[in-house]
């Protein structure tokens, strides 16, 4: 079953028309690295009833994952695509509820349905999708790293003809995708940053 949900949050790595809900953030510079939320804009997808706000010091995203494919959201930071070829980590402050399975998507830019015609992006991105392990939360907030050298490529989302390689100079946005059948939950996300 482990294995549907990586396919799924794979293909939901991009927001979806149905139930979009956006949202800006904005934060400075952190120590040791950069924040991604500066200029961020939030979409959330696969949950109609789904939606992201300002909470003083972090971003709420509330949901419901009923049976389906789940719901997550995508961050698309403003200004196209970024580089991150200078970091080797994503570090994610979230509180996530005990149990709640989710996982953490980096996309390259031109990334797009593997039937695309094309997947061509900026700075020779081919368009490939990227995932973390399944992480799960404990009721508490955590610094959740992810490795990029650890990261996995997507056989379902983006090119599958692609390098095979994480082009870090063109990252298109990043996502948190959450499996089916986890009810009514919310997750603090408190901060984005490569290090």
């Amino acid at each position: 079953m482990k294995s549907v949900y990586v396919i799924l949050a794979l293909l939901l790595a991009m927001p979806m028309v149905t139930g979009c809900a956006t949202g800006q953030g904005k934060a400075g510079k952190s120590s040791g690295g950069w924040e991604y939320f500066e200029d961020v804009q939030g979409e959330t997808w696969g949950d109609p009833s789904s939606g992201w706000s300002r909470k003083g010091t972090y971003w709420l995203y509330q949901f419901v994952s009923d049976e389906g494919y789940g719901c997550g959201i995508t961050f698309n930071r403003d200004g196209g695509p970024f580089d991150i070829s200078t970091v080797t980590r994503l570090v994610a402050s979230l509180k996530a509820r005990e149990g709640l399975r989710f996982y953490l998507v980096i996309n390259e830019d031109g990334v797009g349905p593997p039937d695309s015609s094309s997947f061509k992006g900026k700075a020779g991105a081919d368009g490939e999708s990227y995932y973390a392990s399944e992480l799960v939360g404990d009721g508490s907030k955590h610094d959740h790293t992810v490795k990029l050298a650890d990261l996995l490529r997507s056989e379902v989302w983006g090119n599958q003809s692609g390098n095979g390689r994480l082009n870090a100079r063109a990252i298109q946005n990043l996502a948190i995708y959450i499996p089916p059948d986890q009810g009514k939950g919310s997750i603090e996300v408190h901060s984005l940053r490569f290090e």
